[in-house]
């Protein structure tokens, strides 16, 4: 999708709904959850070993439990968090955030990508809301640290 000018808009299932948009003005994915995977090709990404899958994931789950209060949320079950990370178990996503984040990516697609008359929050910045606790978050998702 870079090489090609594509962007690309992603979110996460947990109980602090945003979407974030990785385009030419934005960071870049890799940079945002520190992967060095620019070297692999599309096919070579499909096909990892087991291992480097896993390594991905331990980069990529930490830095969703940056956003402002997921982790607490995750957290409420001790040794969830570890027991991820560690590739015990699965990534746990909260069923009913599955669809709220479906619905909020099609419509963030339609008024922000297609149309254009919502402005993309732009990686590695979130603005989102917090389901749970009613209020509007933002961070810089490259700065927040576990």
């Amino acid at each position: 999708a870079r090489k090609r000018g594509i962007p690309m808009i992603e979110s996460w299932a947990v109980p602090f709904l945003f979407t974030w948009w990785f385009n030419s003005n934005s960071v870049d994915y890799e940079e945002t959850y520190g992967l060095d995977t620019k070297k692999f090709s599309y096919s070579e990404l499909l096909n990892l070993k087991k291992e480097i899958n896993l390594a991905t994931y331990q980069a990529l789950l930490p830095k969703v439990f940056t956003m402002p209060g997921v982790r607490e949320k995750y957290d409420r079950e001790p040794g969830a968090f570890e027991e991820m990370m560690a590739g015990n178990i699965g990534a746990r996503s909260f069923t009913p955030f599955v669809r709220i984040t479906a619905d909020f990516l099609s419509v963030d697609v339609i008024f922000s990508g297609i149309l254009d008359i919502k402005p993309k929050n732009l990686a590695p910045n979130l603005k989102g809301f917090d389901y749970i606790n009613m209020e509007v978050q933002e961070a810089n998702l490259i700065s927040n640290t576990i």
